[in-house]
């Protein structure tokens, strides 16, 4: 739909951020979750428009009584149809001048949101996106333009939203103005993390005042969804991890359950408080329940569990997980001479953050593949295995939604260049997890929960006994509005042809998923079959897949003969 005029009026450096932001599709993310400032934005300065409507002028009227002696105004932004408006109003911008109560602008929200006929609740959408944690190293070369590069990066992905991990640092403005232009959800923890802390009355005030600073700082911008007060601490004081002395745990209480919630509600109650990332809600109870808050999942990776193992849980909101890669050849070859590359080298082991990443990549490779070629191939072949891991829980998780609703990985960047779970690595190029993401968090998308192999003969000198190989199907439906569409499935040969078939029409209803009917495979050898499935809408392919009943190291792939030509730039 068009933007208004007023929406690029002098007045305040915002303005051109909602212009960006209201044109952009993304809004809808940012809409669903901001219950309580989609509709308006403030600021102090003056400028001067002219309230076109009839519509508009009868708005500012029922908003200027409430505002009192301050000016109003206000423009409505029109829902779009083949390029004419519909006369549908979709949003507003609402200037109030010198409305600098808290009260009286959350008075406006409220108003602004039954004038336009908006929900009094936020819609529940699933959460899908990623941990931030600083782009670099040393804070002055992080330039706006790196930031929006990384951050439409993500976009790019379908995620929707974004954690900023608390044991990073509180970003510049720009990055917020960014995520409310992209539709990016923003969980922004505090930064206090895996620590222990002990109060006096100097650190109360300083606590206080960081809270106080940052909470006015943010809380104008839509993209923000709630407020955390720290990361992994609530689970790490239990489990003694930081040796914390029993006044210790008591200050735990005081300062994320007491001093930090009082500022965050004194400044800005209309966003949610959240204790620590995980949590139940606090006051010690169980922080990694699986039933209830948000979790932190490591047994797949640290754990060295299979990445099956996440079928086995159904967390209500999944806040951290994750698995290892190393960044392409490219970037290695920023940090190593030719001497350096092999990934138990003194330079490849300096740049590695976990003392046994090395070792479990090489674990759960030898798992899913043969040896790889050659060092590049090692690389790449780490890549696959995390994107594959990574999307073992994604796609288990969305099927599962209503009991999840958040998958959010760690992590998404990198703060140097190293082996990590990032998606992006530091230079902004994207590993083979970050082209997964754009299908296992596409809006609609299909998946297959398979059983075979690697579940029910993980090792294959097992004593030889039959075992399931089935497929479920499931299309999950992360839009406002139901999709009709067709199902297809194939069970095929190495070679591609099909030797069983089947279509389903269904429809999903908005916001849900659709589990079908098992299909049963048992009778067929899972070294020489393979199942393949789609969804289409209109005949257009929306989402694909394809499944193995056995690790990729043992199928019996044919080789295609492909050949490779490049002509300069291009290949063929």
């Amino acid at each position: 739909g068009r933007v208004h005029p007023l929406a690029s009026a002098r007045g305040g450096g915002n303005a051109l951020n909602v212009k960006r932001w209201l044109s952009n599709r993304s809004l809808l993310w940012a809409m669903v979750a901001m219950a309580a400032v989609l509709a308006l934005l403030f600021w102090g300065g003056g400028g001067t428009t002219s309230v076109e409507s009839r519509a508009e002028k009868r708005m500012a009227e029922v908003l200027g009584a409430i505002a009192g002696a301050g000016r109003v105004e206000v423009a409505l932004f029109y829902a779009a149809q083949d390029g004419r408006e519909t006369g549908v109003p979709t949003g507003a911008l609402v200037v109030a001048q010198g409305a600098d109560d808290l009260a009286v602008r959350l008075e406006l929200i409220r108003a602004t949101r039954t004038l336009l006929g908006l929900p009094e609740a936020a819609v529940d959408v699933f959460a899908m996106g990623a941990d931030y944690i600083p782009e670099d190293n040393i804070l002055s070369r992080i330039t706006y333009d790196r930031t929006r590069s990384l951050l439409e990066d993500a976009a790019g992905a379908n995620h929707n939203c974004i954690r900023v991990w608390g044991g990073g640092y509180y970003p510049e403005d720009f990055f917020y103005d960014i995520c409310d232009e992209l539709g990016l959800m923003v969980w922004q923890d505090f930064m206090f993390s895996c620590s222990s802390y002990e109060l006096d009355e100097d650190f109360e005030e300083n606590i206080k005042e960081e809270v106080r600073q940052n909470v006015r700082r943010i809380r104008h911008h839509a993209c923000l969804g709630l407020w955390c007060g720290n990361n992994e601490m609530e689970d790490q004081v239990i489990n003694r991890s930081w040796s914390p002395s029993q006044k210790q745990v008591y200050d735990y209480i005081k300062i994320f359950e007491f001093i930090i919630p009082k500022v965050v509600k004194e400044e800005d109650p209309h966003t949610f408080y959240w204790p620590s990332s995980p949590s139940s809600g606090g006051n010690f109870n169980e922080p990694q329940a699986e039933n209830s808050g948000d979790a932190h999942y490591w047994d797949v990776w640290h754990g060295n569990k299979p990445f099956t193992e996440y079928r086995k849980f159904a967390f209500r909101y999944l806040s951290e997980f994750g698995f290892q890669s190393y960044p392409c050849l490219k970037t290695v070859e920023a940090f190593t001479e030719e001497k350096d590359r092999n990934i138990f080298s003194r330079v490849m082991e300096m740049h590695q953050r976990n003392a046994a990443a090395n070792g479990k990549i090489l674990n759960y490779l030898s798992a899913m593949y043969q040896y790889p070629k050659d060092f590049d191939s090692l690389l790449y072949a780490s890549q696959l295995l995390q994107a594959d891991a990574i999307r073992y829980g994604v796609e288990h998780f969305r099927r599962h939604r209503g009991q999840c609703m958040g998958t959010v990985v760690w992590q998404l960047n990198d703060i140097w260049p190293v082996a990590s779970w990032a998606s992006i690595d530091y230079f902004g190029r994207w590993k083979a997890l970050h082209y997964a993401e754009k299908r296992m968090f596409a809006p609609v998308m299909i998946s297959c929960r398979e059983v075979g192999e690697l579940s029910e003969r993980p090792f294959c000198i097992a004593e030889p006994a039959p075992i399931e190989k089935s497929a479920t199907l499931c299309v999950t439906n992360e839009t406002f509005e139901s999709v009709d569409g067709v199902v297809c499935w194939s069970l095929r040969d190495a070679y591609g042809a099909i030797v069983k078939q089947g279509t389903e029409n269904v429809m999903v209803d908005p916001l849900s998923a659709l589990w079908l009917k098992k299909l049963d495979f048992s009778e067929y050898d899972e070294l020489k079959y393979y199942f393949s499935y789609s969804f289409e809408v209109y005949g257009q392919e929306i989402s694909s897949g394809t499944s193995l009943f056995t690790p990729p190291k043992h199928f019996e792939f044919v080789d295609p003969e492909l050949e490779l030509t490049r002509d300069g730039d291009k290949l063929t």
